[in-house]
């Protein structure tokens, strides 16, 4: 019986907050994306022995599929990032630090973007297809989203004209 209450409780939760609820929610499906996509890739078992060294291929998969990923999005929105080298600040937290003893270097990518901004609702987008504007924002859905939106004062001057 307990499941019951636990499910009520989680069903309440969700009628009564329903916009918290679907956000935790989201963020296990992009955890469980991001899961799946990394043993579709790089294969589902752990291929070392020994506890320590598995410790240590985990993380290391995780990077990977990170870098892949960073890749895949270059290519995709054609971009050119530029890199640079520091220290890690957090080496002595990871498990495969201690056990090579070599220092992490933790790569930082600046990237500038060119993209588009609603004048509408502000909202800031890469098109797809850089070679046609878009038609709506992708957001808001405005067709004017390339349109600043009239003040009071301009719609008053208009009315005048008219009248």
């Amino acid at each position: 019986m307990g499941w019951l209450i636990a499910w009520t409780r989680l069903f309440h939760f969700f009628a009564l907050h329903r916009g918290e609820f679907l956000t935790h929610y989201h963020k296990r499906c992009n955890v469980e994306n991001a899961f799946s996509a990394i043993e579709r890739v790089f294969g589902d078992p752990a291929r070392s022995r020994t506890p320590r060294a598995q410790l240590n291929e985990v993380p290391l998969k995780i990077i990977c599929h990170n870098i892949r990923c960073l890749i895949h999005e270059a290519h995709e929105l054609g971009i050119m990032p530029t890199l640079e080298r520091l220290p890690c600040p957090c080496q002595p937290k990871f498990p495969f630090t201690s056990y090579t003893g070599g220092i992490i270097l933790l790569v930082v990518a600046k990237v500038r973007l060119s993209g588009y901004r609603c004048e509408r609702c502000g909202h800031e987008w890469v098109p797809r297809d850089k070679d046609q504007e878009p038609r709506v924002c992708p957001k808001c859905k405005s067709p004017y989203w390339n349109t600043p939106r009239r003040t009071e004062k301009s719609k008053a001057i208009e009315k005048r004209k008219l009248a």
